[in-house]
């Protein structure tokens, strides 16, 4: 082998997310890191599909099932730098060794699957709970948790998105391009 041979030979067995000299990424490459977001956005279009026909259903007045969307931006954008900050300055590590944005996945994930399993049952926990069959409470304990699960959803992103920074070597260009082909991803998933 000579010297220049040596820049041919693969750096590791699974060249999926390997870089070319120029720190870009091929199409392919971009596409199977952008398919990390989907089963983040398919949960989160089904549960957003599904949001307002139970609404209706458990009886809310279709005037007040606006209200639906007006809490979760706003309590995500406080929640989202806090967020970020705690990712990238987490030091410690879980049982597995995981540290940072690999907690913040895994947490967000559980969260998620938890609303999503008790959304249905807002009516039953409001009997059970609350002992009570108030249409209005009932809103209330769907919308709280229809809120966590979508803030949940969309801060599960967030660390996704810096992954793909991560991986792009901070190549801004780089970058960008990937994060095209992840909003074409999202856009697809959540159609």
């Amino acid at each position: 082998l000579t010297a220049g041979s040596m820049t041919d030979l693969p750096t590791s067995m699974d060249d999926t997310l390997t870089f070319t000299p120029d720190k870009t990424l091929t199409t392919r490459q971009k596409i199977i890191l952008s398919f990390a977001c989907l089963p983040t956005n398919l949960g989160w279009a089904l549960s957003e599909s599904l949001i307002i026909p139970y609404l209706l259903i458990i009886g809310a007045p279709l005037y007040v099932c606006s209200w639906t969307w007006f809490f979760s931006p706003i309590l995500a954008s406080y929640i989202a730098p806090k967020m970020d900050n705690w990712c990238d300055n987490w030091t410690t590590s879980n049982c597995w060794g995981w540290r940072g944005r690999k907690q913040f996945v895994l947490i967000l994930s559980i969260i998620s699957s938890i609303t999503m399993i008790l959304l249905p049952q807002s009516h039953a926990i409001t009997n059970t709970i609350f002992r009570s069959n108030s249409v209005a409470l009932t809103f209330i304990i769907a919308m709280i948790i229809f809120t966590i699960m979508d803030i949940s959803f969309y801060l599960l992103l967030r660390p996704l998105q810096a992954l793909i920074w991560d991986v792009t070597l901070g190549n801004k260009d780089t970058y960008m391009d990937t994060m095209k082909v992840f909003n074409v991803v999202q856009g697809v998933c959540r159609m």
